[in-house]
């Protein structure tokens, strides 16, 4: 057998080889998927009214539960109170004269008007990122020459440009301090706005972070209190010997992204912040 066939040989032999390696590959790829949709099940898309429920916190779910009638028609008792949010304060809550949960003393007062601004800021701060990054993203025509032109009036009438970003985010006069804070941000960092706008309203957030935690470092003290999530109270059964459970400053950070949903949740539910401050 001369060299030639010997090489033409080998290479056939080489290329059966590789056909068959295909062809095991994709019958164990068809196994694969046949053993997948074999163990799938098609889930149909949820009635609205099914989603609802899901969306609904357990505290809105589990009276509705407790407050049903049994097969005998009897209504059992009314359900417990779950805590399922909780808040930081930067001082103690201690019951007064009424019974109602308040600030112990004139310091903690002035601390819980402020604390109660630094929520509801921190609270817009998020809301107004969030609307600028949207606009950043879908706004492919603002082009470098207008980041230059925003840079120019953060320095020179921070007022205008203030009602500007209002205006192209589509947001009321109340957010106008937190759009002052992005403005000063913008012209503090004229290059890293320009380089990433976005980055820069992210930097709003820390901002309003920032100014939270400089409450905590003024008490030197964090209690935590669990709360209900729609009415944002304290939940305390009698002289809970629990209370006030204090928050080393290191976790401070890390609780308050918790804290702010529970908040928005407030937020939503009461319209209000009075009782979580």
């Amino acid at each position: 057998m001369s060299e030639i066939t010997e090489k033409i040989i080998e290479k056939r032999q080489g290329e059966c080889a590789q056909r068959r390696e295909r062809k095991d590959k994709l019958s164990m790829e068809v196994r694969g998927m046949s053993q997948i949709n074999e163990r799938t099940h098609t889930i149909t898309n949820l009635p609205v009214h099914e989603k609802l429920k899901l969306l609904l916190s357990p505290s809105v779910l589990i009276p509705k539960i407790h407050t049903q009638k049994d097969t005998a028609g009897k209504t059992p008792p009314p359900p417990p109170s779950f805590p399922l949010g909780l808040i930081l304060l930067p001082y103690k809550l201690i019951r007064s004269k009424s019974g109602k949960l308040t600030p112990a003393t004139k310091k903690d007062v002035e601390r819980a008007e402020r604390m109660g601004k630094q929520l509801l800021g921190l609270s817009k701060g998020v809301f107004l990122a969030r609307a600028l990054s949207k606009f950043f993203r879908s706004r492919s025509d603002f082009s470098y020459t207008q980041m230059g032109r925003w840079v120019d009036q953060s320095k020179t009438n921070a007022f205008a440009m203030v009602n500007e970003v209002l205006a192209e985010v589509g947001l009321s006069p109340d957010f106008k301090d937190q759009a002052t804070v992005f403005v000063d941000l913008v012209a503090q960092d004229s290059d890293a706005f320009r380089n990433n706008p976005g980055d820069t309203s992210d930097r709003l957030v820390q901002s309003c972070v920032t100014s939270l935690m400089g409450l905590f470092d003024d008490s030197k003290r964090a209690c935590m209190y669990l709360v209900d999530e729609s009415t944002g109270v304290p939940v305390v059964f009698g002289e809970d010997p629990i209370y006030p459970v204090d928050v080393e400053q290191h976790m401070i950070p890390t609780l308050i992204p918790f804290m702010h949903m529970c908040v928005m949740h407030v937020r939503g539910a009461s319209r209000s912040l009075a009782g979580l401050v």
